[in-house]
């Protein structure tokens, strides 16, 4: 089983009304694609081993005008990360 995901969030405008002057740039924050791929096989009955690769490209978040200079509610800045699971099924 695999499976291929595609994250993407359209730029939106930032509302924070002290954003002038030098961090006006950042009024607007930009648009951000993530790809994700999961893969799972069943090895035997009772074991099932998967694998997923989270962000593959390695996409930074884009830029805002916060504490963490990106925004952590809509966006991760984990960067790639890799999971490898096993799942053992007894009979």
């Amino acid at each position: 089983n695999v499976k291929y995901v595609l994250r993407y969030v359209d730029e939106y405008k930032d509302q924070d009304a002290s954003l002038v002057g030098s961090l006006a740039h950042l009024a607007t924050i930009d648009d951000h694609v993530t790809h994700d791929i999961h893969y799972n096989v069943d090895v035997t009955e009772s074991i099932t081993v998967s694998l997923s690769v989270f962000n593959v490209t390695d996409e930074d978040p884009p830029q805002a005008a916060l504490d963490l200079n990106y925004d952590p509610l809509t966006h991760n800045a984990f960067g790639r990360m890799i999971k490898l699971g096993v799942m053992y099924k007894p009979f």
